[in-house]
């Protein structure tokens, strides 16, 4: 039987797929370089994983031994498997959790109260306190809208998941958990005009972690959530001669959401630190 419980969220090369880079549970932030893959052999964002499609990605595995911050239970393993290219960041999430949270959400709502993952990502790597300059993306396998079963949500800069054309999200849930295959495409970290560089050395403070609500659990794979002074680093290795520059107009990258959809976000969405499941 599901329980409602409160969750403490949010402020609350692998060389082949089957060897996973971990952090090992530690506290100090460590570096995982993520493989460049070309556009023509990305993965395509469907939900369904085909044969190779995400061989060479960088694996990174939580579970009770590997992360540095957990409260509550996750009795099983996820793992996070991590590509980039000119598109943006391609992850694939395949979560061992046979127990789902049958409530299911609009992209108007935030998500971290349900089973699913966040990613927390520091575009321009400062490493301040806090997360003034980050992003935490909410990504969960089920949804009550028509055209995907998979959502996401953000809460530190977007407080929506109704802005068109920066994430794509399909996943698919089967008796074994669910997988989600992700798109950040690299506009939907720049909502404040970060000016990163797209390019092979670059560096992004982030962090992966999943939510189980069945035992009011949150793991992640560093020690101090919703603080990207804790955060890990990716660092894009490959693509070289790739280089991809921010909008020369100084408008800011879109962060309007679509104008068809009423958004009424709670008020709490801002601190995204206080998860109610």
């Amino acid at each position: 039987m599901k329980k409602t419980l409160s969750i403490i969220l949010a402020l609350s090369l692998v060389i082949s797929a089957f060897a996973a880079f971990t952090f090992a549970g530690s506290s100090a932030a460590a570096e995982a370089e993520i493989p460049y893959i070309a556009p023509a052999s990305a993965p395509t964002i469907d939900g369904t994983i085909a044969d190779g499609e995400w061989a060479n990605a960088k694996k990174f595995t939580i579970d009770q031994n590997t992360s540095g911050f957990k409260t509550g239970s996750v009795p099983f393993a996820t793992d996070y498997y991590y590509f980039w290219n000119e598109n943006g960041l391609y992850v694939y999430v395949d979560a061992k959790d046979t127990d789902i949270d049958p409530n299911v959400y609009t992209n108007t709502q935030v998500l971290n109260g349900t089973d699913g993952i966040q990613i927390e990502i520091d575009p321009m790597n400062k490493k301040n306190a806090g997360y003034s300059d980050s992003y935490i993306f909410d990504f969960v396998p089920q949804s009550n809208t028509t055209d995907s079963h998979a959502i996401w949500y953000e809460h530190f800069q977007y407080a929506t998941g109704a802005v068109e054309g920066i994430i794509d999200v399909q996943g698919k849930i089967d008796a074994n958990g669910y997988v989600m295959e992700i798109l950040i495409k690299w506009d939907a970290l720049r909502k404040n005009n970060e000016d990163f560089v797209v390019k092979t050395g670059l560096k992004m403070g982030f962090g992966n972690i999943i939510m189980n609500v069945e035992g009011g659990g949150l793991y992640a794979d560093y020690s101090t959530i919703c603080d990207a002074q804790f955060f890990n680093t990716l660092v894009l290795v490959g693509g070289e001669g790739v280089e991809v520059n921010p909008p020369s107009s100084s408008e800011p990258a879109p962060s309007e959401p679509d104008s068809s959809i009423t958004v009424n976000p709670p008020a709490e969405n801002k601190g995204g630190c206080g998860n109610k499941a």
